[in-house]
């Protein structure tokens, strides 16, 4: 069986031009943005970037992320960033209605 041995790590040039520190890539994130962020006991909560307090909470991620793209709408913000329950960033652009 094959572990990796042949698994080559990219030189730090190719990541800076590829914007990736290790493996995973860094998404360009908006100074404002909305983020929906897993909570404890299977809620989700939406946050503005300089809120203190949660906008909401959700019980579900699909709720959670609808809210957070009326919520975004709201506010002229761009870019929802959902933050799954495995530390990964998936963005999502805020289209107007």
């Amino acid at each position: 069986m094959n572990y990796g041995r042949d698994i080559r790590e990219l030189s730090d040039d190719v990541r800076r031009a590829l914007g990736q520190t290790g493996c995973m890539p860094l998404p360009r994130l908006a100074d404002t943005s909305v983020h929906v962020v897993p909570g404890r006991k299977g809620v989700w909560t939406v946050r503005g970037v300089d809120d203190g307090a949660a906008a909401s909470v959700h019980t579900s991620a699909n709720e959670a992320e609808r809210a957070a793209h009326h919520y975004a709408r709201a506010r002229g913000v761009t870019q929802v960033v959902l933050h799954d329950r495995y530390a990964r960033l998936h963005v999502a652009r805020v289209h107007p209605h």
